[in-house]
């Protein structure tokens, strides 16, 4: 769309609404003329000037006020009528004084009395008025209303119109005077033209009537002579039907602008105005560019249309070639396929025959037409119709199988009759299949025939492997029983002679009698550890393995695990190591005592197959998203493993061969019961060797991390030991590094320089050549401000020392017991001292110091007098008066007696398998009230060589408070007392 387009169509609206303004004044000035003449022609207003013509008398004078009433009345009548009309006058011709006066105020109209009367006789409404012939009116300009001389506020435009009231041929004696409340008018006249437009009206002095600017409208009535030409100039436009516009202080905006002379006739003067219309030259640009962007979008419309026409012209062309061909295609398909298929309208008439149908019913195609398929009686007790009608119905799929007749013999068929539907929906006929599955039916019946004989021997097989299951639980559960029986009478005798040597050792014995008891020591501890891998073994095969959920010390785990092997592998020349530094977590949720076992049982291995070198324990620990991952290395310089048996290693029983089992010995059970640990544990273990070189079993755990993840004291302190100068004097290079590794993971600075000014402490290795020089020197040298640690090879070396008041550390190097030194020494290090308070706090379960008690009753009850005497001798030099009874009938007699007496039994010990009445039914019977009411809640502690799996459960559920397994060690027994004896202070 061009420029001239646009100037086209804006001219036609400016022109147009131009004419809508002229109509709307016209229009509204011819309203206000034929009020006039109405108010002219009426009897009040003819009667009142006949009144004034004839002069009135005296006597008249009521009658003439009469007369004004009425015409007061028409008045406001009229004014009532139209809202426009503000006021209504007749004014006497000759002197010009109002005599009748009617005024629109803000609450109504009112009439005015006489002393409001106003003079107009010098007002050019009046002067023109009074000169006018018969039916000759005047129409004044528009200005603002004057009262007694002063613009009337708020200000109202207004509009006069005015004519001599003529009564026949007499001269008039007054003039009627309409005021118009042009504000009405202007508004109209504003509101008639297009919004586009900036409306100004001008009378014929130029004079603004109607601006757009509220401000500028009637100007001239107060600052005197105001105009067009003071305010704008004015140009033509590059369009001669336009002008331009501008304000006169500015060139930044300019309008093209329409205008139009309007001319009101009048008998006395003509009343002119002009309308004149602008609209911003920027608006109409963006019109321009709006028009343009309407017409390309207008076009790109069509285009696209006619583009997409196109398309779907050429799609509609493609699709119906390929209809065409899908039909020839399908047509084909139906004629080459071997299923005969009918095309059936609903009412059964046959409509399409392919040959295949031909073929089977030995029929021609003109056999069919116009003929019903009910016609042919090609099956017996069948109706198509009926098929068809349920086709219908459904307006799904329906199937059904039939017997054809055929020449040569009978055939199976399936009749497969699918709705062919219109575009509505409606269903117009059938498309029946008929598929000939004589061969299938015939499979299906062989099928069925051979899934019977095959469900026969199931049945039979079923019967023979159910059969086989009771005799391998009977099997099972023998082997249960037997290992329970084995497991009971081993640990029986087991128990007296740890008891035994327990109570040797505590009479005092030199130390080759010392050395012995240790051999002894190990001896016991492998029977004891063969059967509990018995056991454990018997408890994996079953699924019931037991594991408890507690929080774990794993640097306490660690070191208490790799103290037991010192003396064995100090005995052996070997170097044992324990490497921490990688141990960022010192806390675990799990089964501590399993965890335990999987140490046990690789550093067991280790030693066992290591003669020279070193073993080293490698932990680490760490944080991986809410869990805590634990694992462990175990590198020996032993034997190795060759590469033939290392897909075996992990077999029960397999011990590398026959050689490695008469050297060594073993059962092989340790590593086959540590895989199924550890896969029990969310973990894994695997192991790398070489014969001859040694060899490196690792292993890794996970459990749930829960508060441990937001626990400090789960998580090492690197920062623990502050910074502290740390003077390592080792010969040992791999000791060296460890020992070094483990100290500055807790914030120590290790070195080996003996040249260093800076030293807090100084650890040296016993073995050191000449160490009494240096040291001598060093003390020397740091004049007391070092704190010496002598690093000795043997608990009884760092008692030596200890006993020459100097501090010792035993090997292998452990944090814990380093730190637990060093806390005295560094009193301002307050994170040292946290932790040598909690490891103070910690009991000793060796140790157990039963000196705050007063007095105590332990009754025991065992059938086996070694046991008795035993467990006598392990409580001999405790607070506790010891009784012993052979059976559970003698536990309820010595009760019964003591419920005569002063004396009270505060704990039994109590074994489970015992004649003439076990543990359980004793315990029965003392929760039952047999034993006197005051020991019904007495702490009962099953000491029992049941070991199995449930034993411990089965203890509890009888009514024991608590469990101990033989053989019973003092510490453990001591512990079980201790903690009930807490307990019952506690309470």
């Amino acid at each position: 769309m061009t420029k001239q387009d646009v100037n086209d169509g804006v001219w036609l609206d400016m022109t147009q609404a131009l004419n809508n303004g002229e109509q709307r004044l016209n229009s509204a000035l011819e309203n206000y003329r034929k009020d006039l003449f109405i108010l002219h022609d009426s009897p009040p207003v003819l009667s009142f000037e006949q009144q004034y013509i004839s002069g009135a008398l005296p006597n008249e004078q009521a009658a003439t006020e009469v007369n004004e009433q009425k015409a007061q009345q028409m008045f406001i009548a009229l004014m009532k009528q139209s809202r426009e009309i503000d006021q209504v006058r007749l004014i006497d011709v000759q002197t010009g004084l109002e005599l009748v006066k009617v005024d629109r105020t803000v609450s109504g109209q009112i009439v005015v009395i006489q002393n409001q009367l106003q003079d107009k006789s010098g007002r050019d409404y009046f002067e023109i008025s009074k000169t006018l012939l018969e039916n000759e009116y005047y129409i004044s300009g528009i200005t603002l209303n004057r009262e007694f001389g002063q613009i009337e506020t708020p200000i109202i435009p207004t509009l006069r119109l005015a004519m001599p009231v003529r009564v026949n041929e007499a001269p008039p004696k007054t003039i009627l005077i309409v005021n118009i409340n042009a504000h009405h008018l202007l508004r109209d006249l504003t509101k008639s033209i297009d919004g586009r437009f900036q409306t100004y009206l001008l009378n014929d002095k130029q004079e603004f009537l109607i601006h757009p600017d509220a401000d500028v409208a009637f100007r001239q009535e107060f600052d005197g002579e105001t105009n067009l030409s003071m305010f704008y100039r004015l140009s033509k436009d590059a369009d001669s039907r336009f002008g331009i516009i501008t304000e006169q202080n500015t060139e930044e905006k300019s309008y093209i602008y329409a205008e139009k002379k309007l001319v009101i006739a009048s008998e006395a003067k003509p009343l002119i105005f002009n309308l004149l219309l602008s609209m911003d030259t920027q608006e109409r640009n963006e019109l321009i560019k709006e028009r343009r962007i309407i017409q390309t979008i207008f076009i790109s419309v069509v285009v696209i249309f006619l583009v997409g026409l196109l398309v779907f012209f050429n799609l509609y062309m493609k699709r119906k070639a390929q209809l065409t061909r899908a039909q020839s295609e399908y047509k084909a398909i139906i004629e080459g396929t071997n299923d005969a298929i009918i095309s059936i309208s609903v009412a059964n008439k046959v409509t399409t025959v392919n040959n295949a149908a031909l073929s089977l019913f030995s029929k021609t195609r003109g056999d069919f037409e116009n003929k019903y398929f009910d016609d042919f009686v090609f099956f017996q007790n069948f109706s198509m119709k009926s098929l068809i009608n349920d086709v219908v119905s459904s307006k799904k799929a329906v199937s059904t199988d039939v017997v054809y007749s055929s020449p040569s013999g009978e055939k199976q068929l399936t009749l497969n009759a699918s709705p062919v539907s219109l575009s509505d929906g409606d269903v117009e006929g059938v498309a029946v299949i008929f598929s000939d599955v004589t061969a299938r039916f015939e499979a299906k019946q062989k099928i069925e025939t051979t899934n019977r004989s095959l469900e026969e021997q199931v049945r039979q097989r079923t019967k023979e492997l159910n059969k086989a299951k009771k005799q391998a639980e009977a099997t099972s559960h023998t082997k249960s029983s037997f290992i329970s029986n084995v497991s009971h009478e081993m640990r029986t005798p087991l128990n007296g002679i740890l008891g035994t040597l327990e109570l040797i050792r505590a009479e005092g014995l030199n130390d080759n009698q010392l050395g012995y008891m240790n051999l002894t020591d190990i001896s016991i501890t492998n029977l004891s550890n063969l059967i509990n891998d018995i056991l454990d073994l018997s408890k994996i095969e079953a699924g019931k393995l037991e594991f408890r959920h507690e929080n774990i010390d794993l640097l306490a785990t660690l070191e208490d695990t790799v103290a037991l092997f010192q003396p064995l592998t100090a005995a052996k020349g070997v170097k044992l190591h324990l490497d921490t530094a990688g141990l960022d977590i010192l806390n675990y949720y799990g089964d501590g005592h399993r965890v335990k076992q999987v140490l046990n049982n690789l550093l067991s291995n280790a030693v066992k197959f290591t003669a020279k070198g070193s073993i080293v324990v490698v932990a680490r620990s760490q944080i991986v998203g809410k869990r805590i991952s634990f694992g462990c290395s175990v590198i020996d310089t032993g034997v190795g493993i060759a590469k033939v048996k290392h897909e075996q290693i992990f077999v029960a029983f397999d011990q590398g061969g026959v050689n490695t089992a008469q050297t060594y010995g073993g059962t092989g059970l340790g590593l086959s019961i540590t895989k199924q640990l550890c896969k029990l544990m969310d973990g894994k273990i695997w192991f790398t060797s070489e014969q001859s070189k040694g060899t490196c079993f690792s292993f890794e755990i996970s459990s749930d991390a829960g508060d441990l993840l937001t626990s400090k004291t789960a998580h090492k302190d690197p920062l623990l030991l502050g910074g502290l100068n740390i003077l390592l004097l080792l010969d040992d290079q791999q000791e060296y590094s460890i020992v070094r590794g483990n100290i500055e993971s807790i914030g120590g600075n290790c070195f080996n320089e003996v040249e260093s000014n800076c030293v807090d402490i100084i650890l040296a290795d016993e073995s050191l050549p000449d160490l009494s020089i240096i040291q001598e020197k060093l003390l020397a040298k740091f004049n007391g401000a070092a704190v010496w640690l002598d690093y000795c090879s043997s608990e009884n070396r760092a008692l030596q020392s200890s006993s020459q008041n100097k501090s010792a550390l035993t090997k292998p190097f452990f944090m814990t017991k380093f730190c637990e030194l060093l806390a005295p020494h560094f009193p301002q290090n307050k994170a040292l001292q946290t932790l040598f308070a909690n490891l103070e706090s910690k009991i000793d379960l060796a140790s157990i110091d039963f000196s705050g008690i007063e007095k105590g009753l332990i009754l025991i009850a065992d059938d086996n007098e070694i046991n008795l005497a035993i467990l006598r001798g392990m409580l001999e030099d405790t607070p506790f008066t010891v009784f012993t009874t052979k059976n559970g009938q003698e536990v309820i007699d010595f009760l019964n007696k003591t419920n005569k007496s002063e004396l009270k039994v505060d704990l039994l010990l109590l074994d489970c398998n015992m004649p003439i009445m076990d543990g359980f039914e004793c315990v029965h019977l003392i929760r039952d009230g047999q034993a006197g009411e005051e020991n019904k809640a007495l702490h009962v502690i099953a000491a029992t060589a049941d070991a199995m799996l449930g034993d411990r459960e089965k203890c509890l559920a009888a009514g024991m408070d608590d469990y101990i397994a033989k053989p019973i060690s003092k510490k453990v027994l001591f512990a079980h007392i201790n903690e009930y004896w807490i307990q019952k202070q506690n309470k």
